[in-house]
């Protein structure tokens, strides 16, 4: 399974909400900037997952998206189902019937429980550990994206 950019990105920008929205909410442009994401795309995983109950947006001047809930309570399991669905090592796992050799398949109880245990592990991780893990703190004062320098570099990575 090789996550898309909906899930990589989405943790991304709750990542982001987590570090940086302690102040209040952040605005769509601010995040995109910070993340090197488009604002378009950032726009549809964020309302994606406002509709998760996982972010919520706040209207008017000083508008923009903050965490639904404490970071200690959004785990990147949540934030990743939300954005790509269930997560799964194997399609025939989410599918029943895809596969007409299911019900003898000597790989299957292989594959179910590794899918398992990325499960349990993806729903361990909150953002909070995240941060914590990553030695990163809830930053206390607002972004200035004005500072920040646009890279049109894609990262490979987190």
């Amino acid at each position: 399974m090789f996550l898309t950019t909906r899930g990589h990105y989405s943790t991304r920008a709750m990542l982001h909400l987590a570090q940086y929205g302690k102040r209040g909410p952040i605005p769509v442009a601010d995040i995109a900037a910070r993340e090197d994401i488009s604002q378009k795309y950032l726009q549809q995983l964020l309302g994606t997952l406002k509709r998760a109950g996982l972010a919520r947006v706040v209207l008017g001047p000083h508008g923009g998206f903050e965490l639904a809930r404490p970071p200690e309570e959004i785990t990147i399991g949540a934030i990743l189902r939300a954005a790509e669905g269930d997560i799964s090592l194997m399609e025939c796992l989410v599918h029943d019937g895809l596969c007409p050799r299911a019900k003898d398949c000597p790989s299957r109880r292989v594959w179910s429980a590794a899918s398992k245990k990325l499960n349990e592990f993806l729903d361990s991780q909150t953002l909070a550990s995240a941060l914590h893990d990553a030695q990163l703190q809830p930053a206390a004062g607002p972004v200035k994206p004005a500072a920040l320098k646009k890279s049109r570099a894609r990262r490979a990575c987190p």
